[in-house]
């Protein structure tokens, strides 16, 4: 077994196989911060609040205007509704929603879509803005910073401190 000795002192000796075990600790402590993560993050993704019967009122701006809903990630267009007094529905025909960025689209491509300067829509959504997406978010952004920050100070510290190890042991008396 080979010892690297830090002083002449025979107390305060260090073996090299007693590395593999510290680099062994570092892995996995990398290893259950990187689970931790990845667990935060699909909790993050699974997690929202249902928001059901959202009325908002959108001003057209011509044929084929887009305009952008309050939410995102609509899972249902109840109708879209004349609000100019009016209780008609327009027709299918007469819009359509991405759904995933929210964003509605007047198309006035038929006589049956009545020109109307402001239109109500009606839709359900999904708001992932919860305590467990904000979170997850923070942490992944301090877990960010270790890589970007700390990593590289980590291993040049540890670095240094094998080759101190190395220099030291070169002038050790029981060579």
């Amino acid at each position: 077994m080979k010892t690297i000795l830090f002083s002449g002192k025979k107390g305060q000796q260090m073996d090299v196989s007693k590395l593999q075990p510290f680099i062994i600790i570092i892995v996995l402590v990398a290893m259950v911060i990187g689970i931790g993560i990845i667990t935060l993050d699909k909790m993050g993704a699974t997690t929202f609040y249902t928001l059901n019967n959202l009325n908002e009122s959108i001003t057209l701006n011509g044929n084929y205007s887009l305009t952008n809903l309050g939410f995102g990630n609509v899972t249902n267009v109840d109708r879209v509704i004349n609000s100019t007094g009016s209780s008609n529905s327009l027709g299918t025909n007469c819009w359509e929603v991405n759904m995933t960025a929210g964003q509605f689209t007047y198309k006035n491509n038929t006589d049956d879509c009545r020109e109307s300067a402001t239109v109500n829509i009606i839709y359900d959504a999904k708001n992932y803005a919860t305590a467990t997406v904000a979170a997850t978010r923070a942490t992944s952004a301090e877990v960010a910073n270790i890589s970007s920050s700390w990593m590289g100070l980590i291993i040049t510290i540890v670095v240094l401190a094998i080759i101190l190890g190395i220099v030291l042991v070169s002038f050790s008396p029981d060579r």
